[in-house]
């Protein structure tokens, strides 16, 4: 029996996988993000994007917008405020996310 795994199955994966790392960080409590962490959650954000060919191309667009503005503040300080940061990047992060399944 012969499976063929396609890019949509590959977006898929990597949709939840996405939406399961920005999931634990928003359940956290603690009051400061490192960086490193919020731009790994981007990295996964930026493939999700790239894969997501059948997808809503606002939809994308509006995603690869909250990276991008996400990524340009994670990059310039060690350290982001948990509260701010859940508030806002990753609850939008989330939606994204959610509106591509």
């Amino acid at each position: 029996m012969e499976t063929t795994t396609t890019t949509i199955d590959i977006a898929t994966a990597a949709n939840y996988e996405a939406s399961a790392v920005v999931e634990e960080l928003l359940k956290r409590d603690q009051g400061m993000f490192d960086s490193a962490e919020v731009l790994s959650v981007l990295d996964l954000i930026d493939t999700v994007v790239s894969l997501a060919t059948e997808a809503d191309p606002g939809q994308l667009t509006a995603l690869a917008e909250v990276a991008a503005a996400g990524r340009a503040k994670a990059t310039g300080q060690p350290l982001l405020d948990a509260a701010a940061t859940k508030g806002g990047l990753l609850l939008d992060l989330w939606a994204g996310l959610d509106s591509l399944r």
